[in-house]
């Protein structure tokens, strides 16, 4: 049986197997199942990767679209130098780019210039606050490598196929291109765990039913605790990069949230609260770069 001859579910398999196969063109396949299968979560997500996330803070970007580079300086006298930090929170918040392309110029772009490494710019009012703080004024940039740019794409590519198998597992096939009542409603709980665990929450749907399980399970899902503690231990080690009386305000919320954390089940909306204090009192540390990395991290931390 030829590839065309396939159930739709198994031809999106098929073409997500071969390694010079489209993306854009898999997820214009994943649309016409998602569509056909009344499912909007999937469609929110094919949609941003197909058009682009123009519309999306960092922090609700997928965790697959937000990469590390090496943040640079153009020194007048010795051209670009990577940039060295005094403590790895603020490392990881000004060499972490968001990548919000959409996926087909993103492709075409890694296919035509393998092997490259590849510039983006600092948002104008970060980059205005990162050339203060250095020594000389320079412009400055993040120079990112073809692997971790590439790894989008096969992030996307991995996805659509696990999305697929799920489907195929429930028995949603789909025989000539169409889908019975019953692979519908086994589609239903399959995608909406897939989307929430694989992507996140990235916007609303127009079904307000979905919409209501979507947050219940998000909700069910918390806080990853490990996350927190890590975050907590990296905000204890760069307290002392941030204005002194913030330190003095932000010292009793991080004790707070070791106390918390130190149990066997930590209170999730006590967390949560302390968390919120901590980014309040890291906001108002104006001028700070390792405070707004604080900032970002816990954003990231609390966001669905």
């Amino acid at each position: 049986m030829s590839d065309n001859q396939l159930p739709i579910v198994r031809r999106l398999q098929a073409e997500a197997l071969r390694s010079d196969s489209s993306v854009a063109n898999m997820l214009r396949m994943a649309k016409v199942i998602a569509t056909k299968l009344n499912q909007p979560e999937a469609l929110l997500w094919i949609d941003k990767e197909l058009n682009g996330y123009h519309d999306s803070v960092t922090k609700d970007l997928p965790s697959y679209r937000k990469i590390h580079g090496v943040p640079q300086a153009l020194n007048p006298y010795r051209g670009w130098q990577s940039l060295v930090f005094e403590n790895g929170t603020e490392a990881e918040f000004l060499s972490t780019v968001p990548i919000g392309q959409a996926i087909g110029p993103l492709e075409e772009l890694l296919r035509s210039g393998p092997d490259g490494t590849y510039t983006f710019a600092y948002p104008p009012e970060l980059k205005s606050k990162v050339v203060k703080a250095l020594s000389l004024p320079a412009d400055v940039r993040v120079n990112v490598g073809y692997s971790s740019l590439w790894n989008v794409i096969e992030q996307v590519r991995n996805l659509v196929l696990n999305w697929s198998l799920e489907l195929e597992k429930a028995g949603v096939v789909g025989v000539d291109m169409t889908f019975t009542e019953k692979e519908r409603s086994e589609a239903n709980a399959i995608t909406q765990q897939f989307i929430i665990q694989n992507v996140g929450v990235l916007g609303n749907v127009t079904d307000q039913a979905t919409v209501k399980n979507r947050q219940e399970a998000t909700t069910n899902l918390g806080l990853d605790f490990a996350k927190v503690r890590d975050f907590v231990a990296q905000a204890h080690a760069a307290l002392p990069s941030i204005p002194e009386p913030d330190q003095d305000k932000a010292r009793p919320v991080l004790d707070g949230l070791d106390s918390e954390l130190s149990g066997d089940k930590p209170d999730t909306s006590r967390v949560r609260e302390l968390l919120a204090s901590l980014r309040k009192i890291c906001e108002g540390a104006t001028g700070s770069l390792v405070a707004q990395g604080i900032v970002a991290m816990i954003r990231g931390l609390m966001s669905p």
